[in-house]
């Protein structure tokens, strides 16, 4: 049975929110990277970074993540652009779940030698399960759920839904 956790009009409303908070914390910045893992985090912050557009003046660089969640040191992370390209840049790395951390801080890697003046992370929904060190620094929605539990975020047409299975 799926319950719903975001509705496409809650999560407008959470996305700018985060939006917001992306844009406050990176007060006087020029420009800003959102960098998504493929697949529905990429989708989100293409959805985010549009919002960050709409509501300030920061240039938007977008760069995909690809990376095998199940099993990461099997094929070296992949990025859609140089790194190099954004040094001296704040870079926020999103996904659409956090659920054990290790998605995040498997592709926390790619920027332990480089020159970027920040390094944060944001999600969609935050489950409380935990095995790595990885708390997000922007969160749509905190759930309490149980290991059973599966968080599912269907993005279509540029709308956002969750449910909770």
């Amino acid at each position: 049975m799926k319950s719903i956790v975001l509705t496409p009009e809650a999560a407008n409303r959470t996305i700018q929110r985060m939006a917001y908070e992306i844009v406050e914390q990176h007060y006087g910045e020029v420009q800003i990277c959102l960098a998504g893992i493929v697949g529905n985090g990429a989708e989100f912050s293409y959805i985010l970074g549009r919002e960050i557009i709409e509501i300030s003046d920061l240039r938007v660089h977008f760069m995909k993540v690809t990376l095998d969640k199940k099993n990461p040191f099997s094929h070296p992370i992949e990025v859609s652009q140089s790194l190099e390209f954004h040094n001296q840049m704040p870079i926020v790395l999103i996904d659409d779940v956090a659920n054990s951390g290790s998605t995040l801080f498997y592709a926390l890697r790619l920027w332990m030698e480089s020159q970027i003046t920040s390094l944060k992370t944001a999600v969609l929904v935050d489950r409380a399960h935990k095995r790595f060190p990885i708390s997000p620094d922007f969160i749509g929605v905190s759930l309490a759920t149980t290991l059973q539990d599966h968080v599912e975020v269907i993005i279509e047409n540029h709308q956002v839904e969750a449910f909770l299975i």
